[in-house]
């Protein structure tokens, strides 16, 4: 889910001017020429009526707005283009070079430097400056102007490699100027370019002056050259090739190779790399925005991986490098080779400093409007993070299901060793994060990791991918997270690779369980009951995948969660015999020996096929159902989790459990979420190779925090109990 956007202001037009774009001499001297301010002025405004023909429209501004952009002094070695299509905003700018060279267009955002979006009238501001009124309009145009300019903000950062980006809003005749970076937007307050022009060219002749840094261009990555780019290409050649001679499908990375995008050097530590087009990438303006390369080291001359994001910064949080140096500290196997993991720094020697956004610092001279408003969240200040490692193979690309229980078995063995020896849950186990290489497979991406021995509550929050939480955090967003989570979380990837990508009976069967999601009385979004009735129902019993081996440890896996979270409705009158079994099987999905026994048996057994890779095509996800309305019509009537069954004690007559049993739900009439993406763009196929726990590691992984509450650990039996933060 993107996160939600922070917006500042309004900020005196001036002093936004003088914060991010200061003046210098060469721009105090020089100013527009009279034909220039002319051409300005006769800029059409939307609603007026022409001498002759019909009334202007705001496209009718764009081609006059563009002449006055193109006089030579107004914004010299910049050119603007005007769109001439429906897609876009209404005048991008660009660097001459770019704008000759590669006969720029409206939407190339990967040249773009500047965004200028036009709406007709004032009203149709995506702000409001009037004091006693909430600084972000809410009525309806206003609000598809502002997702309108986030989602321009968004793809000129996300195709670009960018720490900020300036973009202007034109409504009639009154103009704003916006910086976008990835804690927030820093807004202006609206002045007319015909009563006040000089600050409207003050903008324009200030740019033009500007370093690429200072126009927010990342300093530490350059444009690769021409052989650079051939040494790219040759390294992504020779990995499909051997990916094909496995029979694995290589098209993750061949992407690269495809689209309109530039290539670049990127500075990671003492190494460069060659990279390009993203194979995934979280498309925000604000937020972590992640995106994960293939590329090419300069220094190792091979295909490599690297994971670009915004990391959350604070006391509290453990970084990538810290979580990583714990794991390897406790030996923990599994893991992926890192040739690098930490902030990216900007200048050198004493000077060094890692490269923040800017936003969260603001403090303009002229007086802000009250920004923290209900509405809005809180403000977290994010630092630049990049992590290389080796490349793994995401699951949808395996050449058989044995690689696929192969490199799940592994991520368990890590997930378990990393609890049992480190106190460390990764509290994101799902199919993006699981990886292929040569020798099996590892566990990825920890940066959503928690060190339960850390001094310090964990929070109450639900962290992961929405598709493989367990279905205890899907019905209550604020229970703290244990290891059964994680292990259930496995569970879920493992029968969503299996029945989307390895050759089964029932290739019409209904994923959409995966993504339901709804809101409770509370607002809090809860999903997890078609899971439930799923293994209530045995439904999938009526699934059979062709490799035997592979059928039986599902249905077994099945098996062993539906023991844990259904409630049988024939039981004795005391229900004791349910609520043991409950246990058990709760203790079982905690015990390693366990869980592994059942892969290791699983991979043992002949029947394994070589090449049963079919069903659904990978990245033709079904899309998610997201119901209009709770179903009060389910054949199996409410379901019991075990949660809720515990919670009445192991003592509960049979009245207490019919009564939880007939306790009226919370949950009111679920909204859609538009806010939820489909399958194919939440499972990251993130980083690269693992190695045992006897070979070399580095760092990667933000720290999530995790909370333990009373009321929870009361919940569920000692036998294999979390160590409480102090």
């Amino acid at each position: 889910m993107a996160e939600k956007a922070i917006f500042l202001g309004p900020v005196a037009p001036q002093s936004w001017l003088d914060t991010f774009m200061p003046a210098s001499m060469y721009t105090e001297q020089r100013k527009p020429s009279a034909p220039a301010l002319k051409k300005l002025m006769n800029v059409p405004i939307p609603g007026r009526c022409k001498e002759s023909g019909p009334p202007t429209t705001v496209r009718d501004m764009y081609q006059p707005f563009c002449e006055f952009v193109n006089q030579r002094s107004v914004c010299p070695g910049f050119t603007g283009v005007s769109n001439e299509t429906l897609d876009g905003p209404g005048i991008m700018l660009f660097s001459n070079a770019d704008a000759k060279g590669n006969n720029c267009i409206v939407p190339a955002w990967q040249y773009c430097e500047v965004c200028i979006e036009f709406r007709p009238y004032p009203e149709n501001s995506a702000f409001c400056d009037v004091e006693t009124k909430p600084f972000l309009n809410e009525d309806g145009k206003s609000l598809d102007t502002r997702e309108q300019i986030e989602d321009y903000a968004s793809s000129t950062m996300s195709t670009q490699q960018r720490c900020f980006c300036f973009m202007i809003e034109i409504c009639g005749e009154y103009v704003r100027f916006l910086r976008f970076d990835r804690a927030g937007c820093v807004v202006s307050e609206a002045f007319s370019f015909r009563k006040n022009p000089q600050l409207l060219c003050a903008f324009f002749l200030r740019l033009s002056t500007l370093s690429s840094e200072k126009r927010g261009h990342d300093p530490t990555v350059k444009r690769a050259s021409t052989e650079q780019y051939e040494g790219l290409k040759t390294a992504i050649q020779l990995f499909a090739l051997e990916c094909r001679c496995k029979g694995r499908d290589p098209s993750f990375v061949q992407q690269t190779l495809e689209g309109d995008y530039i290539p670049y050097v990127v500075s990671v530590g003492s190494d460069k790399v060659i990279i390009r087009r993203p194979f995934f990438m979280y498309e925000a303006a604000f937020g972590r925005a992640t995106r994960v390369y293939a590329a090419y080291s300069l220094t190792k001359r091979k295909l490599l991986c690297l994971k670009d994001a915004w990391r959350t910064n604070g006391d509290d949080v453990q970084t990538e490098e810290h979580i990583y140096e714990h794991l390897q500290a406790h030996d923990v196997p599994w893991l992926a080779t890192n040739y690098y993991v930490g902030d990216v720094k900007v200048g050198a020697g004493k000077y060094a400093r890692d490269q923040r956004a800017h936003t969260f610092t603001f403090k303009p001279p002229h007086s802000l409007l009250e920004f923290t408003r209900p509405c809005q969240p809180k403000m977290r200040s994010v630092v630049h993070s990049r992590l290389l490692q080796e490349l793994g193979i995401p699951l949808k690309y395996v050449a058989n299901s044995k690689e696929i229980v192969r490199a799940m078995r592994n991520a368990l063995e890590c997930a378990f060793t990393a609890y049992e020896k480190a106190q460390t849950l990764h509290r994101d186990m799902s199919s993006g994060n699981i990886l292929i290489d040569d020798e099996g497979g590892f566990l990825n991406d920890w940066d959503h990791s928690f060190i339960c021995s850390a001094k310090k509550d964990s929070a109450h929050s639900r962290t992961g991918t929405w598709q493989f939480l367990s279905i205890k955090f899907l019905r209550n967003p604020s229970k703290s997270h244990k290891l059964q989570d994680d292990v259930e979380s496995a569970f879920w990837s493992l029968l969503y690779a299996c029945l989307r990508y390895i050759r089964h009976d029932s290739p019409d069967f209904d994923l959409t369980f995966f993504h339901e999601k709804r809101r409770n009385a509370d607002g809090d979004e809860i999903g997890g009951s078609q899971k439930l009735r799923l293994l209530a129902s045995r439904e999938l019993k009526k699934v059979t995948w062709s490799c035997k081996p592979l059928d039986a440890l599902i249905h077994e896996l099945a098996d062993l969660f539906r023991e844990y979270y259904v409630f049988h409705r024939k039981r004795d009158d005391s229900g004791k015999k349910d609520v043991e079994r409950m246990k058990q099987a709760y203790e079982k999905i905690g015990d390693s020996a366990h869980i592994l026994g059942l892969f290791d048996r699983a991979l043992l057994e002949d029947g394994w096929l070589p090449h049963d890779r079919g069903c659904l095509s990978p990245g033709h996800a079904p899309p998610p159902k997201v119901k209009a309305e709770s179903d009060s019509s389910d054949p199996l009537g409410p379901l019991l989790t075990y949660e809720e069954v515990w919670s009445n004690g192991s003592e509960s007559s049979s009245s207490s459990l019919s009564s939880a049993r007939s306790t009226p739900s919370r949950e009111r009439a679920p909204s859609p979420s538009p806010d939820l993406p489909r399958l194919s763009t939440l499972t990251t196929p993130h980083l690269s190779s693992r190695r045992s726990s006897k070979r070399s590691r580095a760092s990667a992984a933000g720290a999530g925090n995790a909370e333990d509450n009373d009321s929870e650990a009361q919940e569920e039996p000692p036998s294999r109990p979390m160590k409480k933060a102090k």
